[in-house]
């Protein structure tokens, strides 16, 4: 009899530990959520400013991304040929695009195999592995629940006589199958030599046709591809951002797609597509426009009904609201995690772009003109776009150089904007090793851990909360077990109150190394206090017992 009760004991406290750490959360380290005065210039700064110096004291190797988040991390292959994915925190990612299966309409098979399989076919040295390994590897071995997307592109830069070629994507059958089997090599691939389960697969679909003239033709031919898929393989499917009228997709259109996609992938990296009189950043963010992404996600998450009833500033209100929260849950955001340079000829009054701008670009720029990396000093924050800018006069010429930028201060923005504002949990990072400087990329990293991850718990945490809940449960145990212990509490008014102190302190012990109540320095401190204020009592008790004058009073 007695073995069972320790058996039930054991299997009561391991349920409960089991039960808590499914669903506790670590506390924030660093960072607050920001207010609904977002907009605030000081809130900005001091909420950068603090970014900043956690990237450099976290580490970001101890965070996991929360389950309700689903962070894309994307790699083209020029970058995996350099092997910059070697610095990358994969655990701080949920879901890698990798692969460029850039689709040859007319046989269905990759343009460039060497791209399509450069993910493979690379290796570099994995910094915790310590041996080389190719991006699947790397990100498997550091996070064993990442999953991997094949990146499955088109673009009409094939060919002379577009409708033409995109009727032979979308309606032959031979060019079809010849692509169904192909990524159906492809996944058997992943299965068997790299040991990826089916369900952490499948496919990232980023196609760009220029118009919408065969949108409908597009969605019924990615049902038939979701449909060769295997049931428990994703499909994730890229939307264009509404940048000009006209340009993104009607609620029916996106409620289509939302019958057999797992996830919606706004990309809202072109905004500047056709601006052609003043720089703007590649990415809106103004409350005020329907072309921006708050405009985007009002378009799709909102009926068109529902919208001739709501003002715009409500819009905001319901886009984040639990009406919608089901439909809102299966959308993501693609940054760009790439500046812009333009370079205006201030005499004529006249704009070009120059193309994409990097953050190490950036900063030679800014080197070669002042001999100084003090980006801070110099850059200021544009409200409406969240990008960090600054205009560079070019010396002996009427020209000027005018930048976009993004660094860890900038995307903390656009994140808690996203998250806080328009109640959007998933966010895709367009190239993610478009910043590859070591002292770069840490604050991109770090962001990424203080707004969508928790700190792992350590083994040693998991050990003592579950030895700890042994003492509580013992003070319960022996109430029951013992009629003795019963009788002493009921007859003795100061055991009652001993008794109660110390099964509420040993309680809170236990709720502290199980993190219930956070594992700050104070709760620590009171913790240890308790700790070692119990053992010299013990302590003192034993001394008291063996001593003659104790015996004498007992006596």
């Amino acid at each position: 009899m007695k073995r069972n009760y320790k058996v039930l004991i054991f299997l009561f406290s391991f349920l409960i530990c089991n039960l808590y750490y499914v669903e506790v959360d670590a506390a924030h380290p660093v960072l607050e959520r920001l207010s609904k005065r977002y907009f605030k210039k000081n809130k900005l700064k001091k909420l950068g400013k603090r970014a900043q110096r956690a990237a450099m004291d976290i580490d970001l190797e101890e965070y996991s991304i929360k389950f309700q988040h689903d962070i894309i991390g994307m790699e083209p292959s020029w970058m995996i040929e350099e092997g910059y994915y070697a610095e990358h925190y994969f655990n701080l990612l949920s879901t890698l695009v990798v692969g460029e299966y850039d689709i040859n309409p007319l046989t269905g098979y990759p343009r460039n195999s060497s791209a399509m399989n450069m993910h493979l076919t690379k290796t570099a040295r994995d910094k915790n592995a310590k041996q080389n390994y190719n991006i699947i590897q790397s990100a498997d071995f550091n996070n064993s629940r990442i999953n991997f997307l094949l990146h499955l592109t088109y673009s009409d830069d094939f060919g002379q006589n577009k409708s033409l070629i995109r009727n032979s994507l979308l309606n032959e059958a031979e060019v079809f199958n010849n692509l169904t089997d192909s990524l159906s090599n492809y996944f058997t691939r992943l299965t068997k030599d790299y040991k990826i389960a089916k369900e952490r697969t499948g496919l990232y679909v980023q196609f760009d046709f220029g118009d919408k003239k065969n949108l409908k033709s597009y969605i019924a031919w990615l049902k038939k591809v979701h449909d060769q898929l295997d049931e428990e393989q994703k499909l994730y499917v890229v939307v264009p951002a509404n940048i000009k009228r006209g340009y993104a997709y009607s609620y029916d259109e996106i409620t289509q797609l939302l019958e057999f996609a797992d996830k919606i992938v706004i990309d809202a990296t072109n905004f500047d597509k056709y601006q052609k009189k003043v720089p703007v950043p590649p990415t809106n963010f103004s409350p005020k426009s329907d072309y921006s992404i708050f405009g985007t996600l009002k378009q799709y998450l909102i009926s068109p009904e529902m919208i001739d009833k709501l003002q715009h500033a409500q819009a905001g209100e319901y886009i984040r609201s639990n009406k919608i929260a089901e439909r809102r849950a299966r959308f993501a955001v693609m940054l760009p995690y790439f500046g812009l340079e333009y370079q205006i000829d201030k005499k004529k009054n006249q704009m070009r772009k120059v193309g994409p701008l990097t953050l190490e670009n950036f900063y030679s720029y800014e080197l070669g003109k002042s001999g100084s990396l003090k980006y801070s000093t110099k850059v200021f924050s544009k409200n409406d776009s969240i990008f960090a800018m600054l205009n560079m006069p070019v010396e002996g010429t009427n020209f000027e150089k005018h930048f976009f930028v993004d660094d860890g201060f900038t995307l903390q923005n656009k994140y808690f904007y996203l998250k806080d504002t328009l109640g959007i949990d998933n966010v895709a990072l367009n190239s993610i090793s478009y910043y590859k400087t070591k002292d770069r990329i840490k604050p991109m990293w770090a962001v990424l851990a203080l707004t969508y991850g928790k700190e792992r718990e350590k083994m040693g945490w998991i050990i003592a909360s579950f030895l700890m809940g042994f003492i509580p449960i013992g003070f319960v145990f022996s109430i029951y077990r013992n009629w003795e212990v019963r009788n002493a509490l009921a007859k003795y008014g100061n055991i009652f109150t001993r008794f109660n102190l110390f099964f509420v302190l040993f309680l809170f012990l236990f709720l502290t190394a199980a993190n219930v109540v956070p594992r700050k320095t104070v709760a620590l401190v009171i913790a240890v206090i308790i700790l070692g204020a119990f053992f010299i009592y013990i302590l003192i008790k034993k001394i008291l017992m063996r001593s003659k004058k104790y015996v004498n009073i007992v006596k």
